[in-house]
């Protein structure tokens, strides 16, 4: 799915892996190889709990 999500965000087309795209002043998408998936999973869930 996420090949084909890339191909269908015009921003998003050329992304290579790990890059960052600010959409507005509230999004940030962050583009990652599948590989990464666990480390990035387990990123968003420490952050989560750190978050007030």
């Amino acid at each position: 799915m996420g090949k084909q999500l890339l191909a269908h965000i015009a921003l998003l087309r050329n992304a290579t892996t790990d890059q960052k795209f600010i959409i507005d002043d509230q999004y940030l998408v962050r583009a990652f190889s599948s590989e990464q998936s666990s480390n990035r999973q387990a990123e968003f869930h420490t952050l989560a709990k750190l978050s007030p």
